[in-house]
């Protein structure tokens, strides 16, 4: 019961939010418009990463790297301000379990192959292990599969940060779910983009040349000419033909990509707490009391029979 009055208070904030991706009603909006175009893209299919697959996010030692780096306010990061905290004997403990297979293994771990293929990102050293661990315990995603929403949420003895952790938290795994979901478009954009550009140097060259021919020949009609203008013609439209067509694939890309951006709806913002989440003072207290009446009581009944019950067993 002393813990509770003296303990460090825990603040909770969270964030609730839920990802859509290209509903039917857009889908139809957007075909509508791109078909307006001469634009197919009814053929597409968006490969959206599951909600189920968040905490292998979460899990990712890239993400939480980008997790401790998140400004708490504008002097003082994440992991330094962890760094800084009073770590409890508790905490120490757990830390200390956490590495004991690490600490087992690490005379073992090969270091050459690490910097041999570059992997040193992928190194995770003592530090950060402490803090990896550190942050299990201040940040957890939970994920209702059923009503298809997720909910971050931080603890943490600071109220102002709690906030502010839950919302980048937030932020840095939507940008990843959203280049994830867009990555196989993005490279489709950039490929007919770059065809594309190419392509328009090679029509605008060709639209020059046949320009050109037909102004220095305006009062001329031989055979010569005719067939050397034909050669342009066709050529000028074959070109045409591949340039527009590579038009409409870029248009399309940019659609697709558009269309497999997912749109995060946020259910519930975060706040800055007002009151701490525990240790909750006056629960405590209350049972606390209510075990002192009842052992109390109960020693005052059951003292005398369990008395005379030892007697006649040692007698």
């Amino acid at each position: 019961m002393f813990f509770s009055f003296f303990s460090t208070p825990i603040y909770k904030s969270s964030i609730v939010f839920t990802p859509e991706i290209s509903n039917s009603n857009n889908n139809s909006q957007i075909s509508g418009l791109a078909n307006l175009a001469g634009i197919d893209i009814s053929s597409n299919n968006s490969k959206s990463l599951s909600i189920s697959l968040y905490p292998l996010i979460f899990d990712d030692i890239l993400f939480k790297r980008k997790v401790l780096n998140i400004n708490l306010n504008d002097t003082i990061k994440l992991k330094e301000y962890l760094k800084m905290r009073n770590e409890t004997l508790l905490y120490h403990f757990r830390s200390f379990i956490f590495n004991l297979p690490s600490k087992i293994l690490s005379p073992f771990k090969s270091k050459d192959s690490i910097k041999k293929y570059n992997l040193s990102n992928l190194f995770i050293n003592d530090d950060e292990i402490k803090l990896f661990s550190y942050l299990n315990s201040i940040i957890f995603l939970d994920i209702n599969n059923r009503e298809k929403y997720i909910e971050i949420s931080s603890e943490i003895d600071n109220a102002y940060y709690s906030s502010v952790i839950v919302i980048k938290v937030q932020e840095i795994l939507q940008n990843i779910i959203i280049n994830h979901n867009i990555k196989s478009s993005i490279e489709l954009l950039e490929f007919n983009k770059k065809n594309y550009d190419l392509k328009k140097i090679e029509f605008e060259d060709i639209q020059n040349r046949l320009s050109i021919f037909k102004d220095k020949n305006q009062n001329i009609s031989t055979s010569f000419f005719n067939n050397e203008q034909f050669k342009l013609q066709n050529e000028f439209d074959l070109v045409n033909s591949v340039y527009q067509e590579l038009a409409k694939q870029v248009e399309q890309a940019k659609i697709q990509v558009t269309k497999n951006t997912p749109i995060f709806t946020i259910l519930k913002n975060a706040e800055i707490p007002r009151n701490k989440h525990y240790p909750k003072t006056i629960f405590i207290t209350f049972l606390y009391t209510c075990l002192g009446l009842f052992f109390s009581i109960a020693y005052i009944f059951l003292k005398d029979p369990l008395f005379l019950s030892l007697k006649k067993i040692i007698n």
